[in-house]
């Protein structure tokens, strides 16, 4: 094995050129020089010169808390899709210590700074919200008032980021409160729920959430409902009850499904289940064959 790989290596590094035969040694790998970013510019010439780097360089750029100037190389280090989460931690402290803000405020004011294709934007938004959320909830709760503006954010994920910091903090009566105060207020809050780190702060949700879908009318709130049960892991023998009906309503299937496909086993109870059984076998009937392929059809199956 040894002679084969030294055979294959030899002759990869010699080659014949022009009758001459030449054999070549691999070059050592050139050391990577740090770039060279003029901090001194204005704010668009600095942010054009930093969004030029690959993640490797950009941390490879000068950076230190004393002064001011460093703060757009952190603010790229955050808001950069990819980067480590040690990388994000070290940043979001430096731009607090730099512009004498929490840290809750830094990483909301980055959730617009995100760029790139809308996978990468949500998988960094995401990102950034688990740091937010991960903190304690004293120090989320000394941010109340900053919380409770980013519910009224225009970018629907800060104010879904926003009530689930408030409910994590410990601030459930005015975030219910603020929910309660229009349709897309009440959208965002249901969507909080999946993100909200403790289920134990999750389940003391769960009447609202019910609440909410037997009594709206329209099908959003409701399929919105539905998703926030799938993410509620108390009283699943209700939720399967309450939710299994619901899969023969067009425009609830496929909430309903999803969130039928994350209920415990033993929440199955037979009468509704036959029930559910028959509901699907309908649903497979009527559906064409060039759409059995579909995430929703599959998903229906397997349930």
């Amino acid at each position: 094995m040894r002679f084969c790989l030294s055979f294959i290596l030899l002759a990869v590094c010699t080659f014949k050129c022009h009758g001459d035969e030449h054999t070549h040694t691999l070059a050592p790998t050139a050391k990577v020089e740090a770039p060279i970013v003029f901090l001194d510019k204005s704010p668009r010439i600095v942010a054009y010169q930093l969004k030029r780097l690959d993640n490797a360089r950009l941390l490879m750029v000068a950076r230190e808390t004393d002064d001011a100037k460093y703060a757009p190389v952190y603010s790229a280090i955050l808001a950069r899709p990819g980067m480590s989460p040690q990388f994000r931690e070290e940043a979001a402290e430096a731009l607090s210590e730099l512009g004498n803000a929490s840290v809750t405020s830094v990483l909301l004011d980055t959730f617009s700074s995100v760029e790139g294709d809308d996978r990468a934007v949500r998988r960094t938004q995401r990102e950034l919200a688990t740091r937010l959320l991960g903190q304690a909830a004293g120090k989320l709760a000394e941010n109340t008032d900053v919380l409770l503006e980013a519910t009224k954010s225009d970018d629907s994920f800060v104010r879904s980021v926003g009530f689930a910091a408030l409910l994590t903090a410990g601030q459930a009566s005015k975030a219910m409160e603020r929910a309660a105060a229009d349709d897309e207020a009440t959208l965002s809050w249901l969507k909080s729920i999946e993100l909200i780190p403790s289920q134990v702060t999750r389940s003391t949700l769960r009447d609202a959430v019910v609440h909410t879908l037997r009594e709206s009318v329209s099908a959003e709130p409701k399929n919105a409902a539905i998703d926030a049960l799938g993410f509620i892991d108390s009283d699943s023998t209700d939720t399967y009850q309450l939710v299994a009906p619901l899969v023969a309503d067009p425009s609830l299937r496929r909430s309903a499904v999803k969130t039928l496909l994350k209920t415990d086993d033993k929440s199955l109870a037979s009468e509704v289940s036959t029930s559910l059984l028959g509901e699907l076998v309908s649903y497979a009937e009527k559906t064409p064959a060039a759409d059995r392929t579909s995430a929703d059809f599959t998903d229906a199956m397997q349930l």
